[in-house]
């Protein structure tokens, strides 16, 4: 199966399920995730439509940013360290997986210093309280976006 049909297979069961629950397909934005994948396979998913990827490695994501072509957006789904925020800031149109003050602080200072519009981001929540996993747990989530709220250079969206 080439990229082309994978991605048309996905379109088909997307539309199918916006339908099913009385939606439009045009509400839901497909992701391609580009981890392990090549810049060629990249660019091909563009040319066939996708315009939005995501990657989890902020590494592989600078080894193939100067290669993947710029007319699709660029996600950071995966964890971000703090010490690697500098790298993906002037790359990424949104960031997945903001779930500490500590990140969200280092974030608004560099878009502060680069003088760059506020940086969208979606914060990541813990909903199953594992221990094992990032994120804000249910319980402090308000008090969590009520310290957002003092972060000029961060646009949570969701």
């Amino acid at each position: 199966m080439t990229v082309r049909e994978n991605i048309e297979i996905h379109k088909e069961r997307i539309a199918r399920a916006a339908r099913e629950s009385g939606r439009q397909a045009s509400d839901v934005e497909l992701i391609a995730v580009t981890k392990t994948r090549t810049v060629e396979e990249i660019n091909e998913a563009i040319r066939a439509g996708i315009r939005i990827i995501g990657e989890n490695r902020v590494q592989e994501l600078l080894e193939k940013y100067d290669s993947i072509d710029k007319s699709c957006e660029a996600h950071l789904i995966g964890q971000l360290q703090t010490n690697k925020v500098k790298y993906v800031l002037d790359k990424v149109t949104l960031i997945h997986s903001l779930d500490r003050v500590s990140l969200a602080e280092q974030i608004n200072s560099l878009a502060e210093k680069r003088n760059m519009s506020p940086v969208k981001v979606l914060v990541e929540v813990n909903i199953g309280k594992e221990d094992t996993k990032s994120g804000i747990l249910p319980e402090n989530l308000t008090e969590y976006l009520d310290i957002l709220t003092n972060f000029r250079y961060i646009n949570p969206i969701g």
